[in-house]
């Protein structure tokens, strides 16, 4: 399972709000989620829609790809919030500020170092095969239960009990409907390249 480092000191600072660590590992898991839930969505489309076979290292690649994506977008956030701080101008003296601008430093601060760390520990996920291996592994077994529950639950509203009494009624227009959809899905997959 993914590795998140946890301190084992508390998880707040003396003011009460939570320390760095605790908030990038927060945002850590955050983030894999986020790449787990793109990797199943990429691979219940490439089953279903694409007829995409399932290869372990293009879906590993996709996922350092994601990983790589998220840590960039913190690095820009983190020269943002840089950005930022410097809207206050060259106040060298902590005295020329306001206590409000004092705060807003102080957080924006706090905001680029988060920031910093969580694009590090992105990368370092995204460098260790074994790590990006279970991400991978894990939104495949969430892809097929996915599929099996819809699969389940579409099959379970199409039981036909022969004993109704539209049974034998209805039945030509549900043989023509599956030779329609034989029809459908032999067409896609002779249109559709197969990876």
């Amino acid at each position: 399972m993914l590795k998140v480092q946890r301190s084992s000191s508390s998880p707040v600072r003396a003011d009460g709000s939570p320390k760095i660590s605790r908030i990038v590992d927060e945002g850590l898991l955050i983030a894999l989620s986020a790449v787990r839930m793109a990797i199943k969505n990429r691979l219940i489309v490439g089953a279903l829609r694409d007829f995409h076979n399932y290869d372990q290292s293009e879906y590993g690649q996709f996922a350092i790809a994601q990983i790589t994506l998220l840590a960039e977008q913190n690095r820009a956030d983190a020269k943002r919030v840089a950005i930022e701080k410097r809207s206050f101008g060259p106040a060298v003296w902590v005295i020329e500020l306001t206590p409000d601008q004092r705060s807003d430093v102080k957080l924006l601060n706090r905001r680029r170092r988060v920031y910093k760390r969580l694009a590090t520990a992105l990368l370092a996920v995204g460098a260790d095969a074994q790590q990006v291996s279970e991400l991978v592994e894990t939104a495949r077994i969430d892809a097929g239960a996915e599929i099996s529950d819809a699969l389940q639950t579409r099959l379970i509203d199409r039981v036909i009990d022969p004993r109704e009494p539209d049974y034998e009624f209805e039945r030509p227009d549900r043989l023509r409907t599956l030779s329609d959809d034989l029809a459908a899905l032999l067409a896609a997959r002779e249109i559709t390249p197969r990876g």
